[in-house]
């Protein structure tokens, strides 16, 4: 299946030359690099874990410094698991007119919340050129062989 943007959030997001600041914005230098946009690559949904609540905590500590936060979850939790639920991670993140369908079946602008469901999917994603800074995740001790 080929992956399109949502769209419900195709206006939420304006195009800019990408990964550069105007002149006087923030004090920075013109041309000089800014991050705005993060992506956060995850194994799994969000739980009641030591490893996902520092994981939340540097989403938090992302958002205080003025970073737009998305997130990028391979395997799913039930209901029961998810801490936060749903919509309350999606709220978290800042994400406009959130449905859950969304996460794993077509690409929102930052900040979204996205599930992982193919390589197809990431290539669409990474084509968009919307994240300055992605950070990965790793479970080593899962196996031998990357998740994604």
């Amino acid at each position: 299946a080929e992956w399109r943007v949502c769209a419900l959030n195709q206006s939420a997001f304006v195009s800019v030359k990408r990964g550069h600041v105007a002149a006087g914005a923030c004090g920075t230098k013109p041309g000089s690099r800014l991050v705005r946009n993060v992506l956060v690559v995850h194994e799994q949904y969000p739980q009641a874990l030591g490893c996902d609540r520092r994981l939340l905590s540097l989403i938090q500590l992302l958002q205080s410094r003025g970073r737009s936060v998305s997130l990028l979850y391979r395997r799913d939790a039930s209901l029961s698991q998810q801490s936060p639920p749903i919509a309350a991670l999606a709220a978290r993140l800042n994400v406009q007119d959130f449905h859950p369908d969304h996460t794993h079946t077509c690409i929102q602008p930052p900040p979204a919340l996205y599930r992982y469901t193919s390589a197809a999917q990431l290539a669409a994603l990474a084509s968009q050129g919307w994240f300055e800074l992605i950070l990965v995740s790793v479970w080593f001790w899962n196996d031998p062989a990357p998740a994604f």
